[in-house]
């Protein structure tokens, strides 16, 4: 399953993003769905190599009324680390109306091709993408899914 674009022949005149400047404290990461955790040695790295240039926009959902990043987490760490520490202002991608099962496919898209994802990471995303198949294809009113009923979660 790969998110689409629909087949729009306008994406690139009107991407599925907006522009925006987020100050850092606003950002939050989903470390418990499918981000991994911060790795202080990699931000180091792109902080002493930090070029804006090169640098690319985190992602963000918004969703829930946050600010989920869903990819640049690195990214925004080594800014605020060439900062003194200190949270700042920082453009980023942000999409709307995505769901959790979306988030996951696009940090999974993203990051399947730059950084490899760990195992637990990859369960994780595969688990999400299960949940959102099995939301799909039991959708009858008033019922429980199968698979609900074995897990208790219902």
């Amino acid at each position: 399953m790969r998110l689409k674009d629909n087949n729009n022949p306008f994406i690139h005149v009107n991407p599925p993003y907006q522009l925006m400047v987020i100050h850092s404290s606003k950002l939050v990461y989903p470390r418990e769905l499918y981000q991994r955790g911060v790795e202080r040695k990699r931000v180091e790295l792109i902080a002493a190599h930090f070029n804006e240039y090169v640098a690319n926009e985190p992602k963000v959902s918004f969703r829930n009324g946050q600010f989920i990043v869903t990819d640049g987490q690195h990214t925004i760490e080594g800014r605020i680390l060439r900062n003194g520490g200190k949270d700042l202002p920082i453009l980023c991608k942000v999409y709307t109306g995505m769901t959790v099962e979306q988030e996951a496919l696009l940090f999974a898209e993203q990051n399947g091709f730059s950084a490899p994802l760990t195992a637990g990471i990859r369960q994780a995303v595969d688990q999400i993408k299960s949940l959102a198949l099995w939301s799909k294809l039991w959708s009858k009113p008033n019922e429980v899914s199968p698979q609900a009923k074995k897990s208790n979660d219902f």
